[in-house]
């Protein structure tokens, strides 16, 4: 590796315009060591690459294997695909993909689980509900019950997807995107949380079925009745609702009750929107025609209050238009910038904050500001 590394650092000190020895103190390095790694005789640290990477504005993957940044090869891609994805979206994606090989590099992270596959039942509507059997069979706690924050969590473990809440332009809800183990989903800052669980539920589909793999699937969720989707929008909405409402939870939560008296707690236990459930136990036969289109007509809001949770519906819509990171890359390089093997760039980069602050919390016991919605931040 020391042979392959070595030309790359030159590189980087030639573009720089620095000598060995005011590279040496950029990094931190003793000068013997870095002419040691130079020539071939010692090995580069992984905290040295890392800070090498950091000055170098390029990654750790590019240093050990001279291959171009997930960024500049997902952003040639992107051109052929500005149509159906924003350059927001794109640049996050981008991003995610760059850190995610960075922590795969440094063995940070896991290789990714294997998917739930689709059987070979017939008809799309068959094969949606039978692939959100199984991939609800993959998660570590029932969809009821189950706030966005906590189903994300759920979500990224069961499958192995970064997923990110952010802010998209006007009009879209999500993206989502898989190339070999790296697979992520962005979600749309938005308060409407049961329109956010729903598109979480929408883009996992797309990643199980393979339709997000080297392609970036963006999402306009539109009205129910107003879709004209294609043969994979459809099923992946058959899916989302076959997951977010598997029907073993939903016959266990009515109980003795019809579906009628049942439906407000229906709606806010499994956090979808009325005409959502609605289509659900029209579709699973616990409902008539015209039950569903009475039940549709009501509101997320208006539920909330009918079961005195205004509060606490409240809360749910504020999480929903809060940022949050790909967990499971921060949680690797938190680990890393604690065992002395990263720098705190990752960590800034994607939690979008200044790389001193970073730093600061790690050194102190305040700083808890990181954490917060930067974008809310004074």
């Amino acid at each position: 590796m020391t042979d392959e590394v070595a030309p790359r650092v030159k590189q980087i000190q030639a573009r720089l315009g620095v000598s060995q020895a005011e590279l040496a103190t950029a990094i931190g390095m003793n000068g013997s060591k870095l002419s040691k790694s130079l020539h071939g005789s010692r090995r580069f640290t992984s905290l040295e690459l890392a800070r090498i990477a950091d000055i170098g504005g390029t990654t750790v993957d590019w240093l050990l294997t001279g291959a171009p940044s997930r960024s500049l090869e997902f952003a040639a891609r992107a051109l052929r695909a500005t149509s159906e994805s924003s350059a927001r979206g794109q640049e996050i994606l981008a991003d995610l993909g760059q850190w995610h090989d960075a922590a795969h590099e440094l063995g940070l992270i896991a290789p990714a689980p294997a998917l739930p596959v689709g059987g070979s039942e017939r008809g799309y509507v068959a094969q949606a509900n039978a692939l959100a059997a199984q991939a609800v069979s993959r998660l570590s706690t029932p969809l009821g019950a189950t706030d966005n924050v906590s189903l994300i969590g759920a979500i990224e473990e069961a499958f192995g997807v970064c997923v990110v809440i952010d802010t998209l332009p006007d009009g879209y809800d999500g993206l989502s995107y898989q190339d070999d183990d790296f697979r992520a989903i962005v979600l749309a800052k938005t308060p409407r949380a049961v329109r956010q669980r729903y598109t979480l539920a929408h883009e996992v589909g797309h990643l199980l079925w393979g339709d997000a793999s080297e392609e970036i699937i963006a999402e306009h969720l539109l009205p129910p009745r107003d879709r004209r989707d294609p043969h994979q929008e459809k099923r992946a909405n058959v899916f989302a609702a076959s997951f977010l409402m598997p029907e073993r939870e939903i016959r266990e939560a009515l109980s003795e009750r019809t579906g009628v008296e049942a439906f407000p707690d229906l709606v806010w236990q499994f956090g979808v929107s009325p005409d959502s459930m609605a289509w659900r136990l029209f579709n699973l036969l616990i409902i008539d025609d015209a039950e569903r289109e009475g039940l549709s007509g009501l509101s997320s809001h208006s539920v909330a209050r009918q079961l005195r949770v205004s509060t606490e519906h409240a809360s749910r819509c504020s999480l929903s238009d809060t940022f949050r990171p790909a967990q499971p890359l921060v949680d690797a390089f938190v680990t890393a910038y604690e065992q002395g093997v990263a720098t705190a760039r990752p960590l800034a980069a994607l939690l979008k904050r200044p790389i001193e602050e970073v730093e600061a919390f790690f050194d102190s016991d305040g700083a808890e500001g990181i954490w917060a919605d930067p974008e809310n931040q004074g």
